[in-house]
């Protein structure tokens, strides 16, 4: 595949408040690249589903309520997300540009990238390099390049968001603008 480099100026055409974009280009075009985002598709997909997840790039975490939202608080002890400790719901909020959420999901990342330290300290996935690769190893393990190689934006958005599928107009939106901008 070519070697698909990603602009600010790409990035601030789709989406004008981006931020963060001279801390996370060079590792987004570093990592795109060896993890198999490489094609036109394949790059505006990732990027679109980020752009929207993470508000522009703005949020690397969660915002956590004082006192935490409804939803929140059903993250401590939630099972189903590993959270079998407590402090766990916001020890293991939502992190990274899609959002990688509780205990079990932590433990699965920090195997994938073989990084024992991110179980000790989950804020790094809040950290440029971490918030990318957790939406990549998102990617990865879902398959998502699958929607992306079939111009797929609903099956992609649904494998991220959900049924509710929310956001899914923005994110055809940052796709389509993305896949305008990208020249070979």
């Amino acid at each position: 595949m070519s070697n698909i480099t990603i602009t600010k100026e790409m990035i601030l055409k789709t989406c004008p408040s981006a931020t963060k974009l001279d801390l996370l280009l060079p590792e987004i075009n570093e990592l795109c690249q060896k993890y198999n985002i490489n094609t036109i598709n394949r790059i505006a997909m990732f990027l679109a589903q980020c752009l929207h997840e993470s508000g522009g790039f703005k949020y690397l975490k969660e915002i956590w309520g004082n006192p935490p939202t409804a939803w929140q608080v059903k993250y401590e002890g939630h099972v189903g997300l590993g959270n079998t400790q407590p402090g766990d719901g916001k020890l293991f909020m939502g992190r990274g540009l899609v959002q990688l959420t509780g205990r079990k999901n932590y433990q699965a990342f920090a195997d994938w990238v073989n990084n024992p330290e991110i179980m000790k300290n989950p804020a790094l996935v809040s950290e440029p390099k971490y918030a990318i690769l957790s939406a990549i190893y998102y990617f990865t393990i879902n398959n998502l390049n699958k929607f992306s190689d079939k111009d797929d934006i609903v099956g992609c958005t649904k494998a991220i968001n959900g049924k509710k599928m929310l956001g899914l107009e923005e994110r055809k939106k940052y796709y389509n603008s993305l896949k305008a901008s990208i020249i070979l």
